[in-house]
């Protein structure tokens, strides 16, 4: 079972994924492996990574991942780490009864113990694929709804090294795994592709080139649509799976983290009214996160007033500042960028990213791909934020119907009677509104 597939705003809800450890813990390490997926290009350096930084608030002696590839049916491990096992040399066969390719089938994920595990035995839905283990955790790793891997961690002599909310937290992280692995696929094909391009540039004329040329330009066209939709996608799951405000803000603040560098990432929204800035989600190396405050002349005024993107350097601030259109808040940042968060023509809010390092800069396509991601962005913070204030009205009206010392009833176009509140129950002279 334990090589089941070695055959084969805190980031997740529940912080406590150790009671020893401080949820201010958690949420460190979690952003470290999300800053790790943005910079890190080889797989198996991001994977060993991902297992350093997780081992120190889980588990993760035995640690793999197993990519599935759907036309020879078989597994590929581009990780693992087993104290006992040694190996994936398993064949497709094997694998298809294993824990792992039980994981991928059903598309969830998966938590077992061996009183679990020898039900699904004797059911005849697993056998056992190298050594077994104390208990299993394996989650999917889904690209478009489509499962490409399993990412595993057991252990071999603790049954209670995992729990529910661990699985969480793995499921969490495998989101971006995947989106990390399709990144490296695609990278890879982009090289094979490149690879053979200079060898027709080697042998054919300078037309071939020019041809060759637009060839790899659609190559990565290709490369940053798939890329990009992987996002929209993840944008929009997690946008109806996200059980509130703060856990979309930190899903988005991490999918923002798999296209551009967004260390110092924060979304700021205006009330009602318009005329009050919050700052729900706030993540910087140097400023604490603002109280929510009048609208003033900073850079995020700006951007929600024009409703219009910015892209500027610590020299171009200065001397918009010099200009009069902006006041200098906060440390002073080498690149700002920010765009606005708008329904309709309604600038709501603005989104932004920055970085402190002199040597780093942003491009106009990752203003370019910013725009067009906080679009998406935009739609799923104002119905997630719409959904959240109806609910809040419908429970007012709910305790103002129940509560009322007047009869308030709704009935049908016929005048059949749908509702009514306690004061009608009492007034008919009925003990409950069901005997009416």
């Amino acid at each position: 079972m334990a090589k089941a597939a070695q055959k084969g705003k805190s980031l997740v809800k529940n912080k406590k994924i150790n009671s020893k450890v401080p949820a201010e813990k958690i949420d460190a390490v979690l952003l470290e492996i999300l800053k790790a997926v943005t910079v890190t290009e080889n797989l198996t350096e991001l994977l060993a990574i991902i297992r350093n930084k997780l081992a120190t608030i889980v588990d993760t002696r035995n640690f793999f991942l197993a990519l599935y590839d759907p036309q020879t049916e078989s597994y590929t491990f581009p990780y693992s780490v087993d104290e006992y096992d040694v190996g994936n040399d398993y064949p497709p066969s094997q694998m298809k009864k294993s824990l792992t390719d039980y994981v991928r089938r059903s598309g969830h994920a998966l938590l077992v113990d061996e009183k679990k595990y020898r039900q699904m035995q004797r059911r005849g839905e697993v056998e056992l694929v190298g050594t077994p283990s104390k208990i299993w955790l394996g989650v999917p790793l889904k690209i478009a709804g489509s499962v490409i891997g399993v990412l595993v961690v057991q252990s071999y002599d603790s049954k209670t090294a995992y729990a529910q909310k661990h699985m969480d937290m793995f499921h969490f992280l495998a989101d971006y795994i995947a989106m990390a692995v399709e990144h490296r696929k695609v990278e890879d094909e982009l090289k094979m592709y490149r690879d053979q391009l200079e060898v027709l540039v080697s042998e054919r004329t300078l037309e071939l080139e020019l041809t060759n040329r637009q060839l790899e330009e659609e190559i990565d066209r290709h490369r940053q649509s798939e890329i990009l939709q992987s996002a929209l996608y993840q944008i929009s799951e997690k946008a109806s799976q996200a059980k509130d405000m703060d856990a979309l803000y930190k899903a988005i603040h991490g999918i923002i983290s798999s296209l551009l560098y967004a260390r110092n990432f924060y979304i700021a929204l205006t009330d009602t009214s318009g005329q009050m800035l919050s700052f729900p989600y706030f993540l910087d190396e140097f400023d604490p996160r603002p109280k929510p405050k009048k609208l003033g002349r900073g850079l995020t005024e700006y951007v929600l007033k024009k409703g219009q993107p910015l892209l500027a350097s610590d020299q171009q601030v200065e001397q918009m500042a010099k200009d009069g259109l902006i006041e200098l808040i906060g440390a002073p940042s080498s690149e700002w960028l920010g765009v606005p968060l708008k329904r309709g023509e309604r600038t709501f809010g603005v989104l932004v990213i920055q970085s402190y390092q002199e040597d780093f800069h942003y491009s106009e396509r990752d203003r370019e791909l910013l725009i067009f991601v906080s679009q998406h962005i935009a739609d799923a913070l104002w119905h997630k934020q719409t959904a959240r204030e109806l609910a809040v009205s419908e429970r007012r009206y709910r305790t103002l119907f129940e509560e009322s010392q007047d009869v308030i009833y709704m009935a049908d176009i016929d005048g059949n009677l749908i509702d009514i509140n306690q004061a009608g129950v009492e007034l008919f002279g009925y003990a409950s509104r069901h005997e009416i």
